[in-house]
């Protein structure tokens, strides 16, 4: 559970900022991505800090949202990672940031993780449907 991001909301009446917000923040179940994702290319020496990284990135719960651009786009940055993860520059943050792994990043993407509903629920498989194969 992500704890409640972005500024604590004014009184009714006393917004300084009457208008709607260009921006609505998109809300996510916070349940783990368990569909198809593409693989990092497997003719690169890949090392194990960007393997962990991409493994978590690819099951994040907003990566249902990504479309084939938006996942090669991400495997762009796992390049980004991989050539400097020992001295990290501004660019590998700043690609790693758009991948939202953190609840900074959540914030500045204007995601938030919410309870799942039992409509969401019916997409997870119960391991104990897998038991005793």
């Amino acid at each position: 559970m992500v704890a409640a991001v972005g500024r604590k909301p004014k009184p009714a009446g006393q917004a300084l900022n009457r208008n709607k917000p260009v921006h609505d923040w998109t809300e996510v179940p916070d349940v783990p991505y368990a569909g198809d994702s593409p693989d990092l290319p497997p003719n690169v020496p890949w090392s194990a800090y960007t393997l962990d990284l991409w493994e978590a990135a690819r099951v994040v719960p907003h990566a249902g949202l990504w479309s084939r651009g938006e996942w090669l786009i991400h495997i762009a940055a796992m390049f980004a990672v991989e050539k400097n993860w020992e001295n990290p520059t501004s660019e590998m943050r700043l690609r790693v940031a758009k991948i939202g792994m953190t609840a900074e990043d959540l914030r500045d993407l204007r995601i938030r993780y919410i309870e799942p509903t039992a409509e969401a629920a019916e997409n997870v498989s119960r391991i104990d449907d897998y038991r005793d194969l």
